[in-house]
Protein backbone atom coordinates (compact mmCIF):
# COMPACT_ATOMS: atom_id res chain seq x y z
CA UNK A 1 0.00 0.00 0.00
CA UNK A 2 2.92 2.29 0.47
CA UNK A 3 4.74 1.59 -2.82
CA UNK A 4 1.61 2.50 -4.37
CA UNK A 5 0.52 5.22 -2.73
CA UNK A 6 4.40 6.49 -3.51
CA UNK A 7 3.97 5.70 -6.73
CA UNK A 8 0.74 7.31 -7.46
CA UNK A 9 2.86 10.78 -5.70
CA UNK A 10 5.60 10.23 -8.05
CA UNK A 11 3.77 10.09 -11.44
CA UNK A 12 1.17 12.94 -9.66
CA UNK A 13 3.86 15.37 -9.31
CA UNK A 14 4.96 16.41 -12.35
CA UNK A 15 1.21 17.60 -12.90
CA UNK A 16 1.01 19.28 -10.05
CA UNK A 17 4.45 21.55 -10.75
CA UNK A 18 3.15 21.75 -13.87
CA UNK A 19 0.33 23.74 -12.85
CA UNK A 20 1.96 26.00 -11.47
CA UNK A 21 4.22 26.85 -13.67
CA UNK A 22 3.03 30.12 -15.32
CA UNK A 23 5.22 32.86 -18.43
CA UNK A 24 3.62 35.61 -19.18
CA UNK A 25 4.23 39.00 -20.57
CA UNK A 26 2.80 42.54 -19.82
CA UNK A 27 3.00 45.82 -21.73
CA UNK A 28 2.95 48.97 -19.31
CA UNK A 29 3.58 52.59 -18.92
CA UNK A 30 5.74 54.50 -16.93
CA UNK A 31 6.56 57.43 -15.04
CA UNK A 32 10.23 58.64 -14.19
CA UNK A 33 11.63 60.44 -11.49
CA UNK A 34 14.51 61.29 -10.76
CA UNK A 35 15.88 61.88 -6.79
CA UNK A 36 19.47 62.70 -7.41
CA UNK A 37 21.05 65.06 -8.94
CA UNK A 38 23.79 64.12 -12.50
CA UNK A 39 26.07 66.87 -11.09
CA UNK A 40 26.22 69.40 -8.36
CA UNK A 41 28.24 72.05 -7.27
CA UNK A 42 26.02 73.88 -5.13
CA UNK A 43 22.44 74.70 -4.86
CA UNK A 44 22.86 77.79 -7.49
CA UNK A 45 24.85 75.57 -9.97
CA UNK A 46 23.78 71.51 -10.85
CA UNK A 47 22.23 69.60 -12.91
CA UNK A 48 19.30 66.99 -12.77
CA UNK A 49 16.97 64.25 -14.78
CA UNK A 50 13.85 65.40 -15.89
CA UNK A 51 10.80 63.63 -15.07
CA UNK A 52 9.14 62.31 -17.87
CA UNK A 53 7.05 59.32 -19.18
CA UNK A 54 8.27 55.94 -20.32
CA UNK A 55 6.85 52.45 -22.13
CA UNK A 56 8.67 49.09 -21.41
CA UNK A 57 7.71 45.28 -21.71
CA UNK A 58 7.90 42.61 -18.90
CA UNK A 59 8.57 39.20 -19.08
CA UNK A 60 7.82 36.44 -15.83
CA UNK A 61 8.25 33.40 -15.56
CA UNK A 62 7.25 31.52 -12.05
CA UNK A 63 8.51 28.07 -11.74
CA UNK A 64 5.84 28.16 -8.84
CA UNK A 65 3.10 30.51 -7.49
CA UNK A 66 5.45 32.07 -4.84
CA UNK A 67 9.24 32.20 -7.20
CA UNK A 68 9.66 33.48 -10.33
CA UNK A 69 11.70 35.19 -12.60
CA UNK A 70 11.84 38.40 -14.48
CA UNK A 71 13.13 40.22 -17.45
CA UNK A 72 12.13 43.51 -18.05
CA UNK A 73 12.70 46.71 -20.43
CA UNK A 74 11.85 50.36 -20.25
CA UNK A 75 12.45 53.46 -22.58
CA UNK A 76 11.75 56.59 -20.91
CA UNK A 77 11.82 60.33 -22.37
CA UNK A 78 13.67 62.50 -20.10
CA UNK A 79 16.32 65.19 -20.59
CA UNK A 80 18.01 66.92 -18.27
CA UNK A 81 17.69 70.74 -16.58
CA UNK A 82 20.97 72.71 -15.93
CA UNK A 83 21.18 75.52 -13.39
CA UNK A 84 23.73 77.83 -13.46
CA UNK A 85 24.67 81.15 -11.77
CA UNK A 86 24.29 84.33 -13.43
CA UNK A 87 25.51 87.99 -13.09
CA UNK A 88 24.30 89.68 -10.18
CA UNK A 89 23.50 86.99 -7.90
CA UNK A 90 20.68 85.58 -10.38
CA UNK A 91 20.12 82.11 -10.79
CA UNK A 92 18.88 80.90 -14.54
CA UNK A 93 16.97 77.23 -15.19
CA UNK A 94 18.23 77.03 -18.33
CA UNK A 95 15.49 75.00 -21.02
CA UNK A 96 15.66 71.32 -20.95
CA UNK A 97 17.74 69.45 -23.41
CA UNK A 98 15.78 66.67 -24.68
CA UNK A 99 17.22 63.01 -24.06
CA UNK A 100 15.99 59.18 -23.07
CA UNK A 101 16.81 56.60 -20.69
CA UNK A 102 16.85 52.81 -21.50
CA UNK A 103 16.59 50.64 -18.75
CA UNK A 104 17.10 46.96 -18.57
CA UNK A 105 17.18 44.49 -15.76
CA UNK A 106 16.50 40.77 -14.85
CA UNK A 107 15.08 40.35 -11.18
CA UNK A 108 14.26 37.40 -9.19
CA UNK A 109 10.21 37.27 -8.37
CA UNK A 110 8.94 36.30 -4.94
CA UNK A 111 4.96 36.41 -4.24
CA UNK A 112 4.17 34.96 -0.44
CA UNK A 113 1.40 32.66 -0.71
CA UNK A 114 -1.97 34.06 -0.85
CA UNK A 115 -1.10 37.30 -1.36
CA UNK A 116 -1.48 39.93 -4.55
CA UNK A 117 1.49 41.33 -3.85
CA UNK A 118 5.04 40.76 -5.12
CA UNK A 119 8.74 42.03 -4.96
CA UNK A 120 11.47 42.05 -6.82
CA UNK A 121 15.50 42.58 -6.88
CA UNK A 122 18.39 41.55 -9.65
CA UNK A 123 20.69 43.53 -11.70
CA UNK A 124 20.35 45.96 -14.20
CA UNK A 125 21.91 48.14 -16.83
CA UNK A 126 20.59 52.15 -18.26
CA UNK A 127 22.03 53.93 -21.17
CA UNK A 128 21.42 57.70 -22.08
CA UNK A 129 20.75 58.67 -25.45
CA UNK A 130 19.68 61.78 -27.06
CA UNK A 131 21.00 64.99 -28.06
CA UNK A 132 21.71 66.35 -23.79
CA UNK A 133 24.07 63.38 -24.18
CA UNK A 134 25.34 63.70 -27.74
CA UNK A 135 28.65 65.79 -26.86
CA UNK A 136 31.99 65.39 -26.87
CA UNK A 137 33.74 63.96 -23.77
CA UNK A 138 30.42 61.88 -22.85
CA UNK A 139 31.90 58.62 -23.41
CA UNK A 140 30.67 56.87 -20.26
CA UNK A 141 26.86 56.69 -20.87
CA UNK A 142 26.24 53.19 -19.66
CA UNK A 143 25.74 51.75 -16.18
CA UNK A 144 25.07 48.62 -14.80
CA UNK A 145 23.58 48.81 -11.14
CA UNK A 146 20.59 47.17 -9.01
CA UNK A 147 16.88 47.01 -9.21
CA UNK A 148 14.52 46.76 -6.32
CA UNK A 149 10.59 46.06 -7.02
CA UNK A 150 7.83 45.97 -5.40
CA UNK A 151 4.39 44.95 -7.06
CA UNK A 152 0.35 44.62 -6.39
CA UNK A 153 -1.53 42.64 -8.97
CA UNK A 154 -5.02 44.50 -8.81
CA UNK A 155 -7.64 41.84 -10.37
CA UNK A 156 -10.57 43.66 -12.25
CA UNK A 157 -12.56 40.54 -13.49
CA UNK A 158 -11.70 36.81 -13.27
CA UNK A 159 -9.86 37.07 -17.01
CA UNK A 160 -8.19 40.59 -16.41
CA UNK A 161 -5.77 42.26 -13.95
CA UNK A 162 -3.28 45.05 -13.85
CA UNK A 163 0.44 45.39 -12.32
CA UNK A 164 0.53 48.09 -10.69
CA UNK A 165 4.82 48.58 -9.26
CA UNK A 166 7.34 50.84 -7.78
CA UNK A 167 10.94 50.03 -9.69
CA UNK A 168 14.01 51.16 -7.98
CA UNK A 169 17.03 51.41 -9.99
CA UNK A 170 20.28 52.49 -8.53
CA UNK A 171 23.77 52.94 -10.30
CA UNK A 172 26.57 54.97 -10.18
CA UNK A 173 26.93 57.18 -13.15
CA UNK A 174 29.96 59.82 -14.63
CA UNK A 175 29.36 60.36 -18.24
CA UNK A 176 32.26 62.64 -18.86
CA UNK A 177 34.46 60.13 -16.61
CA UNK A 178 36.82 60.27 -13.74
CA UNK A 179 39.10 62.99 -14.56
CA UNK A 180 36.95 65.76 -16.06
CA UNK A 181 35.39 68.65 -14.08
CA UNK A 182 31.59 69.19 -14.60
CA UNK A 183 30.11 65.61 -13.74
CA UNK A 184 31.15 63.18 -10.65
CA UNK A 185 30.70 59.43 -9.65
CA UNK A 186 27.48 59.99 -8.01
CA UNK A 187 25.13 57.16 -6.74
CA UNK A 188 21.58 57.55 -9.10
CA UNK A 189 18.19 56.43 -7.29
CA UNK A 190 15.79 56.61 -10.15
CA UNK A 191 11.76 55.44 -9.20
CA UNK A 192 9.54 54.25 -11.91
CA UNK A 193 5.57 54.38 -11.44
CA UNK A 194 4.43 51.60 -13.64
CA UNK A 195 1.07 49.81 -14.45
CA UNK A 196 0.65 47.11 -16.92
CA UNK A 197 -1.65 44.84 -18.11
CA UNK A 198 -0.51 41.08 -18.27
CA UNK A 199 -1.00 38.48 -20.77
CA UNK A 200 -0.88 34.66 -19.70
CA UNK A 201 1.03 33.02 -22.89
CA UNK A 202 1.62 29.75 -20.44
CA UNK A 203 -0.46 28.84 -17.10
CA UNK A 204 -3.16 31.46 -16.17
Amino acid sequence: MRFAALLCATMALPNVLSAQVKLEVAPFFGSYYATNYTTFKSDNENERQEAGPGVGLSASYHFTRIVGIQGSVAYVRSGIIPRQPQAAGTINILTPEPGALTFASARLTLQPRRSNYFVAFGPGIVTRSGKAWNLPGLDHLTNIGAVAAFGIRARITPEWEFNIGVDGHFYKSDPDGSQAAYYQNRLQRDVMLTIGVPFALIGR
